[in-house]
């Protein structure tokens, strides 16, 4: 037998070199960037892990005659220096130059009319059409604590923020508007082996008493930071504990945003406002775990309107029927029966209901059977047999998490909130709810499909809540393989799906979440700001917007006021359609931010506006544009929709609509304050709009 035959010599090739993802995961790789792997899963294939072992030795034996020779005759001797794992990392990085432009069909796609207005269109200067520009497409914002470009990630793996020195490398772009943060900037570089990690929190800011509320009790004694204790740049609440809100939140653009503002007009109230730069704990002592009697079915039906309204309307946890016969009806019927997780989602569910009951002043807080039965004492039962059985590694377990998700963000209580949806994501990765096979491989369809909706509405949730809270994302897309999986619709009789408004809201929603992660981590953490990937995550921005269903466009959150369903209830849409267009509009803002910045407060480039020049000032542009355009669009959407709600008590706000309207003032402001200094005229954009806008802001947050 001829060896050729039954050995392929290609396939036999050592590869001493192997890149980050397939040697983490011990994989062949082919060891050129970008590899077969890495293309084929269309990620970016980098070999910052350097094995020592192919390199070799930098010594004179090995040097050339000829660099002797050079040498020499320069007659100084230059010594050999090693390079570092992060020069290595920045040579072996594989920069994707094809997948960075906007490819053609999508162009195609763009130009078709859209029957949606143009002024719910806040990304219509996109793509942009005009001459290249000799440039790369790519400028730098040096990483500093204002700026609002390195978050999320990073803390994930080293608890710190991005580093500055990476930045200050290639160091195109010098901010010298605000030398507090210049100086924080420099403390964490000399002192990053401290217990205290202080540039972790020179990233950190205040957070108001609406927004968070913290049960530490904590007595040990507090730790000495390199921040003075005057600093607004370093956050702890009343027992001396650092919190952390990283750049994507708008209370870390809030701070930016006061600096700014006390550079150029002086101080006021807005820069010198106190009572934002303190935490208040929440006073309540922990409760002790008591059992308590179920409410009537009466009163348990209100609950459970109210909590379908507030919740599973927006996002999805359970399939109301399928929990009615498999939870509720087997309770009533039999408790001492029932399982364990019956009875703690049972209590959770009636927690969570009735905190909404309380917040909202409902008549069923007063026809409780009992005083005692409050809120807390449902919650703190069911949580508690969550806690006490979580290593049963149980789908119920992501059920009950998510729900206590609920109750904590209704208290303000958003870290901790941030904290138990990381239990939840990772009970159901562990349970493989991300992974096509695992799901398929069970016979109950219909369970296959609660496990897919479920890990959609804990993806929404990861996202939104990291983003607004500031914190690192917990789900990562790379081994998702059931993204793309429509199959959640419930089926009729005859096999077919049954539409489903919510559910289809619930995909799109998805959808924009995955945007989300990847503005963060292309933009949000090495501090490098690429025009030519901005403008194509833009292009994926404007083509899901105009792939959007008719009766999910941005127009219908304005217009649509509901509709009787076939069961004659009223079937409320408003909560759905803006949870999809706040998560857009709040993208096209985290995009477009960085350049909003740049331009008009960090650097001496504010003449752009004036006259853009080449492709990339004009990209540039646009993006201001797009952020001003999107941050109005969001004060508008939620001053409908608070005139729609006060019709209709049963609501209660969200954390999320809040953190919207927020960032939305804030960008509203600084164009006000770049309109008054540069005295720029644009017909569309000036500053008696932006005042407008900036007063239905407050009678929102106001509401």
């Amino acid at each position: 037998m001829d060896p050729s035959d039954s050995i392929d010599t290609d396939k036999r090739t050592k590869v001493s070199r192997a890149c980050d993802y397939c040697k983490k995961r011990k994989f062949k790789c082919s060891g050129r960037a970008p590899c077969d792997l890495c293309s084929k899963k269309k990620m970016e294939c980098t070999f910052s892990i350097v094995d020592r072992r192919t390199i070799r030795r930098k010594n004179k034996k090995r040097r050339t005659k000829a660099e002797k020779d050079s040498s020499l005759n320069a007659g100084t001797y230059q010594p050999v220096t090693t390079t570092s794992s992060t020069s290595h990392a920045k040579e072996f990085v594989h920069k994707v130059v094809k997948n960075d432009q906007v490819d053609r069909k999508s162009l195609n796609m763009l130009n078709k009319s859209s029957q949606l207005p143009i002024h719910f269109q806040p990304l219509t200067m996109f793509p942009v059409t005009g001459k290249s520009d000799e440039s790369d497409g790519s400028f730098e914002k040096k990483s500093e604590l204002e700026e609002g470009e390195s978050i999320e990630e990073d803390d994930d793996e080293s608890g710190v923020s991005s580093s500055v020195e990476e930045s200050d490398g290639e160091g195109v772009v010098k901010d010298n508007t605000e030398t507090n943060a210049t100086e924080s900037t420099k403390k964490p570089q000399s002192t990053s082996n401290s217990h205290s990690q202080p540039h972790s929190h020179s990233h950190s800011h205040s957070h108001s008493h609406s927004h968070s509320h913290s049960k530490t009790h904590n007595t040990h004694k507090t730790h000495s930071w390199a921040e003075e204790a005057e600093s607004h740049r370093v956050l702890f609440d009343a027992e001396g504990n650092l919190k952390y809100v990283g750049e994507s939140a708008p209370l870390s653009f809030l701070f930016e945003c006061r600096s700014i503002f006390a550079k150029t007009i002086g101080k006021s109230e807005f820069t010198e406002e106190p009572d934002s730069l303190e935490i208040f704990d929440d006073t309540d002592e922990v409760q002790e775990v008591v059992q308590m009697a179920l409410p009537s079915r009466e009163n348990l039906k209100r609950i459970l309107r109210l909590f379908l309204i507030n919740v599973n309307e927006a996002c999805y946890l359970f399939d109301i029927k399928h929990f009615e016969k498999t939870v509720i009806t087997p309770i009533y019927n039999n408790y001492g029966d029932c399982s364990v997780d019956q009875i703690s989602l049972m209590n959770l569910m009636i927690g969570v209901g009735l905190l909404y009951a309380e917040i909202i002043g409902d008549p069923i807080c007063q026809n409780m059977e009992s005083p005692q039965m409050k809120s807390s004492a449902y919650f703190e039962f069911g949580i508690h047999l969550a806690k006490k059985y979580m290593n049963v590694g149980k789908l119920w377990i992501s059920e009950a998490m998510a729900l206590a998700f609920f109750y904590y963000s209704s208290t303000h209580q958003r870290s901790t909130a941030w904290l138990i949806l990381g239990i939840a994501v990772r009970n159901a990765q562990g349970l493989g709810l991300h992974r096509k096979f695992i799901n398929e491989s069970f016979t109950d369809k219909g369970y296959v499909r609660h496990r897919r909706k479920l890990y959609k509405s804990l993806y929404v949730l990861d996202r939104i809540t990291s983003v607004t809270l500031g914190r690192p994302l917990l789900i990562d897309d790379y081994d998702w393989d059931d993204f793309d999986t429509t199959d959640i619709y419930e089926l009729d009789a005859n096999g077919e799906p049954i539409e489903n408004y919510n559910l289809k809201a619930l995909i799109e929603t998805t959808k924009v979440a995955k945007l989300i992660g990847k503005i963060i981590r292309q933009f949000y953490i090495d501090g490098v700001v690429n025009t030519i990937k901005a403008e194509k995550l833009a292009v994926e921005l404007k083509q899901w917007a105009s792939n959007l269903p008719e009766e999910l466009q941005m127009d219908k959150a304005v217009n649509d006021d509901g509709d009787q369903n076939p069961n004659g209830e009223f079937d409320d849409r408003k909560i759905s359609l803006l949870l999809i267009h706040l998560s857009h509009l709040y993208t096209v803002i985290l995009l477009s931010r960085p350049f909003f910045m740049y331009i008009n407060f960090k650097s001496n480039k504010s003449k752009i506006f004036q006259k853009p020049k080449g492709r990339q000032e004009i990209a540039i542009c646009n993006f201001c544009r797009a952020a001003i355009k999107a941050s109005s669009l969001i004060i508008q959407l939620m001053e409908c929709y608070i005139n729609y709600t006060r019709f209709l008590p049963e609501r209660c706000e969200s954390n999320a609509l809040i953190s919207s309207v927020l960032m939305a003032s804030l960008i509203t402001g600084m164009t006000a304050l770049f309109l008054e200094t540069y005295d720029y005229k644009d017909e569309k954009i000036t500053i008696q709009t932006m005042m407008i806008h900036l007063n239905s802001a407050k009678r929102v947050l106001q509401f």
